[in-house]
């Protein structure tokens, strides 16, 4: 896998969950700590730098039908983080497509 390569190296990676994984992981915090253990525990064992958990990509674009679960699922990973001691260390976030912005340019005058 890719997070190897950033094996013992001082670059600071962020792993992504994919969209079809939101379900189980929302519904469920069992899959939410082994999504966790199998993708992030795993990598920094092996000494891969691990900042964060990006929850999705632009789920309420590519995968709206999920919407009603990216909440529940970042909140079940933040709680598995916290079970394995590993949340001052690494962050859950998502990512929101880019026409979120109404404003974008200059980006001092931004507006969701």
């Amino acid at each position: 896998m890719v997070l190897n390569a950033f094996s013992n190296t001082s670059i600071k990676v962020m792993v992504a969950i994919p969209n079809n994984d939101l379900a189980s992981v929302g519904q469920d915090l069992g899959s939410s700590t082994n999504l966790v253990k199998n993708n992030v525990v795993l990598y920094l064992n092996q000494g891969t730098l691990i900042n964060g958990v990006a929850m999705g990509n632009e789920v309420f674009i590519q995968q709206p039908n999920l919407t009603g679960m990216l909440v529940p699922a970042m909140q079940n990973v933040q709680m598995a983080l916290v079970n394995l001691n590993l949340a001052k260390d690494i962050h859950v976030s998502t990512l929101i497509a880019f026409n979120a912005l109404d404003v974008s340019f200059p980006p001092s005058d931004g507006r969701f």
